[in-house]
């Protein structure tokens, strides 16, 4: 029988099976497969036709932005989901650790779109322009202090928490304290991913072929927004099965 003190008796719901799998985290086609096939398919594209992937994953609201917002607003919504069991956090500075996660996903997407201009194709206020490098509705186009340090800020935690925390608990053979806080295995090769696409950036001076040089920008922001739903994700699977 469930506890009947739990306060929203979600236990009693079924797991979302299409995304959790036996080990109580994600399935491998969420956080293994998709990533990869991801980018195969931009290397695939950028070797057959590279005029279809200069207009089709290059430029501006092309398949690699689009699905970057797209990856960012559905975060918003999957943190939105996790503050719900805010009660079962371990602490509760969590909650408001959850609650940034959760507004920088917003952020992420919506500056993405340019809060809806490139949805609905408004003309930018000239106010707005008068400030803004590329004359769009947005935040990240007018000072370092909205673009490169939450990018960086960003970057770090991709490598820190993707990257090393995963590592240190696999060599350790145990989950980092606090077990909520530091992403899981589940985020490893995105968080990979999204490094290494900078890599061909780093050697440029090598001049490598043509076939890996994809455009690192736009395909790492997309690694970067992947890497923060795969972590709410798993951040909220995992809290649904917390007493």
């Amino acid at each position: 029988m469930l506890n009947s003190n739990i306060g929203d008796g979600l236990l009693a719901r079924p797991e979302p099976a299409v995304i959790v799998g036996r080990s109580g985290d994600l399935r491998p086609w969420l956080w293994l497969w998709f990533p990869l096939l991801w980018l195969f398919a931009i290397l695939l594209a950028l070797n057959l036709d590279p005029d279809f992937y200069v207009r089709w994953f290059l430029y501006e609201d092309g398949l690699v932005e689009i699905g970057t917002a797209v990856l960012a607003l559905t975060a918003t919504v999957v943190g939105g989901l996790a503050l719900r069991h805010r009660r079962r956090l371990p602490a509760r500075w969590l909650a408001g650790w959850l609650l940034a996660v959760t507004a920088a996903c917003f952020y992420f997407g919506m500056e993405e779109i340019s809060w809806g201009q490139k949805v609905f194709q408004w003309d930018t206020p000239e106010w707005v322009a008068a400030f803004n490098d590329q004359g769009e509705t947005n935040l990240h186009n007018t000072s370092g202090l909205f673009d490169q340090l939450p990018r960086n800020l960003l970057m770090l935690w991709v490598i820190a928490g993707g990257i090393v925390a995963p590592i240190l608990a696999r060599i350790r053979g145990k989950a980092l304290e606090p077990p909520m806080f530091w992403p899981t295995y589940v985020c490893l090769p995105t968080a990979v991913l999204a490094i290494a696409t900078r890599i061909p950036d780093y050697l440029s001076w090598l001049s490598l072929p043509f076939s890996i040089r994809i455009d690192s920008g736009e395909v790492k922001e997309f690694y970067y927004a992947l890497f923060l739903l795969l972590y709410l994700l798993s951040f909220w699977v995992r809290l649904r099965r917390t007493r």
